[in-house]
C-alpha cells in the first residue's frame, strides 16, 4: 500500500516560523489561530508579492534549516513504513529540493521514503498532488492545503486533512479531519484491518 504525506505543516511547522520572519520584518504580531487562509498574504495584510519575498527570506534562514518537527510525527513514521509505502509530496519550491533532501534525511534517517515536489504552490508548471497520486497509485494521502484535498478527494483518493486555522469547517466526502499523528496512526489501523478484511 502507498501513502502521500505533505511536509510543511503536517511534518514540520512551517507556518510558526514564516510568522516569526513576520513579526520581524514588519513588527507586528499575528496569532498562529488567525491565520484563516493558505494564502498567506489574506490574513497578513500583505500583497502576494511580499509573501512570496518573506517566504524567500523565511528559507534562506537558520531558522528554516532548524524547524520544528510535529510532536509524534517520527515515531508515527516509522510505524507507517512497516506497512505502508511512503510518499513525501510536497509544494516547496523546487530550489529548496537539497535542502528539504537533507533535513527529511537527517531528521527521518531509517525511514524508506520518496521525496516528489508538485507543483509550486507561488508558480505552476509541474504536476499536481492529485496526478502524482494517481501515477503513483496512492489511495491516502495526509494533507493540510484544503484546495489539495478537495482535488485528490475528487479523484477518489481518501485524505486525512491536518487540523490547522486555514482549513476550519472545511469538509468534503472522501475527506476526514485529523488532530494529530496518534490519531493517524489509529485511522490507519483501521485502514489496513478493512484492506485485509
Amino acid at each position: 500500500m502507498k501513502i502521500g504525506i505533505d511536509i510543511d505543516d503536517v511534518l514540520v511547522e512551517f507556518a510558526k516560523g514564516y510568522l516569526n520572519k513576520y513579526e520581524e520584518k514588519y513588527e507586528k504580531k499575528v496569532n498562529f489561530e488567525d491565520i484563516f487562509s493558505f494564502d498567506l498574504w489574506k490574513p497578513l495584510g500583505i500583497s502576494k508579492q511580499e509573501a512570496i519575498d518573506l517566504a524567500d527570506s523565511y528559507y534562506d534562514s537558520l531558522e528554516f534549516d532548524n524547524i520544528g518537527v510535529l510532536e509524534g510525527a517520527k515515531s508515527a513514521l516509522r510505524e507507517i513504513s512497516k506497512n505502508y509505502e511512503i510518499f513525501l509530496i510536497t509544494s516547496r519550491p523546487i530550489k529548496l529540493k537539497e535542502k528539504t533532501n537533507n533535513f527529511i534525511n537527517q531528521h527521518f534517517s531509517g525511514i524508506p521514503l520518496r521525496i516528489i515536489f508538485s507543483n509550486d504552490f507561488f508558480s505552476q508548471g509541474m504536476k499536481s498532488k492529485a496526478q502524482i497520486c494517481e501515477e503513483e497509485g496512492i489511495k491516502l494521502i495526509i494533507e493540510d492545503n484544503k484546495n489539495y484535498s478537495a482535488l485528490c478527494a475528487k479523484k477518489g483518493i481518501k485524505v486525512f486533512l491536518f487540523d490547522k486555522p486555514w482549513n476550519k469547517n472545511f469538509k468534503r466526502k472522501n475527506i476526514e479531519r485529523v488532530y494529530n499523528w496518534s490519531e493517524i496512526l489509529e485511522r490507519l489501523k483501521n485502514e489496513i484491518e478493512v484492506v485485509e478484511k
